[in-house]
């Protein structure tokens, strides 16, 4: 079932939406360091 939307989507499609999901991941683990650095400082 997957095999068939993928391949029914244009290969433009299937990279760019996997390429999306890689960005926000390595957004998300930048979002959570920098989160982290916040809660070592206790200045708040």
């Amino acid at each position: 079932m997957v095999d068939k939307l993928l391949k029914s989507a244009s290969p433009l499609t299937a990279n760019g939406i996997s390429f999306i999901i890689k960005n926000l991941n390595s957004t998300i683990g930048r979002i959570n360091e920098l989160w982290n650095d916040l809660n070592k400082v206790d200045t708040f």
